[in-house]
């Protein structure tokens, strides 16, 4: 009997040490498969085309793009990028310019996640935006600062909620880089 408690006792030792070791390694860092933009379209916005268009679009009017049809949209964003813009736009850029339209248009929330580091993500968010943040199920801080967030690292990808009145968006960073990737609704546009 003393000899099967002794070795009880050590293989309850064992399993302690390990787990103790196992708290000390760091968490593997979180693998996505979508990455963060290589430049926020807000910023974009504003360094290229606010000259005409406003901060935020603000003279666009409050009619701006009800007329479109998403394919229409992202054809005058490339036309408008190209020309008086003067921005060369990748695919992935010009998708994140008309989804900051689609936002302007549905009059919704926008949120872009631009930057990934060992300390947590970072990106630009619509003005007036109360931005909140849950990964693994439980709430993480939001540090703003004008139309810019960041987090910190969590275990697993964090989910965004962006809302400006009653209006409401989410980004899950394990799904996309920003929200309004889906076309405009047809109720919303002619």
């Amino acid at each position: 009997m003393r000899l099967h408690q002794r070795h009880l006792s050590l293989g309850t030792a064992a399993s302690a040490l390990i787990v103790a070791v196992a708290a000390l390694v760091p968490a593997a860092p979180v693998r996505l498969a979508v990455v963060p933009l290589e430049r926020g379209p807000m910023q974009t916005f504003e360094e290229s085309c606010a000259r005409c268009h406003g901060t935020n679009g603000e003279n666009y009017g409050t009619e701006f793009g009800r007329h479109l049809s998403d394919s229409e949209l992202r054809k005058v964003t490339r036309e408008m990028a190209d020309g008086p813009g003067a921005v060369q736009l990748d695919t992935r850029a010009l998708d994140a310019q008309v989804a900051l339209h689609r936002a302007w248009i549905l009059r919704e929330p926008f949120v872009a996640w631009v930057k990934s580091s060992r300390s947590g993500w970072s990106g630009e968010v619509s003005p007036g935006t109360k931005l909140t943040a849950r990964a693994g199920g439980k709430p993480i801080a939001v540090k703003m600062d004008g139309t810019r967030w960041s987090i910190s690292k969590a275990a697993t990808a964090p989910v965004l909620t962006a809302r400006v009145g009653s209006r409401q968006v989410t980004l899950d960073l394990a799904k996309a880089a920003h929200t309004h990737t889906k076309p405009l609704p047809k109720s919303k546009t002619r």
